[in-house]
């Protein structure tokens, strides 16, 4: 499979490593996030969101090292946004579940009467359901996951809502989100992936066809593709987990807490805020080359109290 010119290169171990690296990295969140589905109420249908995204992201990076092994590193770029754009589109629609519209506080305290019952519970449940499901409170980032999730997002009736653009532009309404990105100064390498990705996609010069031309390629150029690529998969990846921690720190959660619960055992202490290993792992030895800051942040601004600086 791997041609011997790309054989010869030291460098391209390491990178076959560090891109297998950031694969089982996925492959591991799919099992740390399996289990814990969301559920998406629409006007036709009740939905279920659970790994479908991850798990394309992880056959895109097995696509992404199939089309390097042959060195078509500029199909292997537009691979990359790709995977970028899916893992995107993930978290704004986490976030918009997130931040979906129920009953108001008078509406509940209408149904309560400042009392809490059975039924009472029933009907505020019932309630928030068809508020939800009915869409009146819902704007056009809501309706535009409702016709993600209900096949209808091909019309194009919600093209803008459904970009990366506005992706990170709604992600950046979380103000922990916002000031992660302000105080550790993650737009600029963002925008510079973003313009090469596009070059890639729309062949914006003749370099970015050569690419894709292993015999057109000296080791010098060859060894420069693959630490791009190493890079932007990384980064991207980096990004994509801080912001997945930011808005929904409890699917990094080791396991400790409740297999200690299910085995009818005391919890160690403090072991609910235990972060998974493999999530330490790729912070200390991935996220915190873009900035080793990172950590420190997401110990001190998640929003549970998840124990990222330390562990168990």
């Amino acid at each position: 499979m791997f041609s011997e010119k790309l054989k010869e290169l030291d460098s391209f171990s390491r990178f076959m490593e560090t891109m297998k690296f950031n694969e089982n990295f996925i492959s591991n969140l799919i099992e740390q996030a399996f289990g814990k589905p969301i559920i998406c109420l629409s006007k036709k249908s009740t939905h279920i969101f659970d790994t479908l995204f991850l798990k394309t992201a992880k056959r895109t990076l097995n696509s992404i090292l199939i089309c390097c092994s042959y060195g078509s590193f500029a199909d292997s770029n537009v691979l990359i946004r790709k995977y970028r754009d899916d893992l995107f589109l993930y978290l704004f629609i986490l976030e918009v579940l997130n931040n979906r519209k129920g009953l108001t506080d008078n509406e509940i305290s209408q149904i309560t009467q400042g009392e809490m019952d059975a039924d009472r519970l029933y009907h505020i449940v019932v309630s928030t359901i068809g508020v939800i499901s009915g869409g009146w409170r819902k704007d056009r980032n809501d309706k535009a996951v409702d016709a993600w999730f209900d096949n209808e997002a091909s019309t194009g009736k919600f093209k803008k809502e459904l970009s990366i653009n506005n992706y990170l532009n709604y992600l950046k309404r979380n103000s922990e989100i916002e000031k992660c990105i302000m105080e550790h100064g993650l737009n600029d390498l963002w925008e510079e992936i973003r313009v090469r990705l596009n070059d890639y996609t729309h062949a914006n010069g003749k370099k970015f066809l050569e690419h894709n031309l292993l015999e057109r390629l000296s080791s010098e150029e060859i060894n420069e593709c693959i630490r791009q690529i190493s890079e932007r998969v990384s980064f991207i990846t980096s990004v994509f987990l801080v912001f997945l921690i930011l808005i929904k720190p409890d699917i990094i959660m080791a396991s400790d807490y409740l297999d200690s619960v299910e085995l009818g055992l005391k919890p160690p202490k403090d072991s609910q805020y235990w972060v998974a290993p493999f999530i330490i792992e790729y912070i200390d030895q991935i996220v915190v080359k873009f900035h080793p800051e990172l950590k420190v942040f997401l110990h001190q601004n998640n929003k549970y109290g998840m124990l990222i600086e330390s562990n168990s």
